[in-house]
């Protein structure tokens, strides 16, 4: 069977997405409801608590208010 306009479309935009991914500048699929937290911080630099716990949490408040 021939492609629609929409396959087509999807298909490119997948190409096009690949390209940005290859170059480093973003997560291949933003959509997928994954979320990718690239995060830096500094050795002088001192946290209370657990970081990766409050990330996490910031990300669920994220997804689940509307």
């Amino acid at each position: 069977p021939e492609a629609s306009e929409n396959d087509k479309f999807v298909a490119l935009t997948f190409l096009r997405n690949a390209e940005v991914s290859a170059k480093g500048q973003l997560p291949f699929c933003q959509d997928t409801g994954t979320a990718v937290i690239v995060g830096k911080k500094g050795q002088q630099v001192w946290t209370e608590g657990n970081d990766e716990e409050a990330l996490s949490k910031g990300v669920f408040k994220t997804y689940t208010e509307e």
